[in-house]
């Protein structure tokens, strides 16, 4: 099955191991493929050096570039999406056409995003 996880599914899953990780380990056993694109990547490097990530990565004891690279390491950014490059609002809108023609062709089942598990005071409105 491929999937493609939105970037605070991902953030949630690489930072406070809730029910979006078990999407990880899934994809680190082989049992999903991953699906990600420039411009998803590029995101998520931006997102992760927002400061307010300093302390759970200093109490993980891994930096911005090893959580980076795993993620890496975990997804595959299929040739259409390394066309659609990374630098604007028209190109977010086909990647998300590309999405959803994968999801229609090759009969891949969207998942619901999960609800947060962390504690209270750390979750955020969605």
């Amino acid at each position: 099955m491929r999937l493609v996880i939105d970037t605070n599914v991902l953030l949630s899953a690489l930072l406070w191991r809730n029910t979006p990780y078990a999407l990880l380990e899934q994809a680190r056993n082989g049992v999903v493929t991953l699906i990600s694109s420039p411009a998803l990547l590029a995101e998520l490097a931006e997102v992760l050096e927002r400061p307010k990530f300093d302390a759970i990565l200093a109490k993980s004891d891994t930096s911005r570039a090893q959580l980076f690279a795993k993620v890496r390491l975990l997804v595959e950014v299929p040739d259409e999406a390394q066309a659609i490059g990374t630098s604007s609002a028209v190109e977010f809108e086909n990647l998300v056409r590309l999405a959803c023609a994968w999801l229609i062709s090759a009969k891949v089942r969207a998942l619901p995003r999960p609800a947060p598990d962390y504690p209270e005071d750390q979750r955020t409105d969605w």
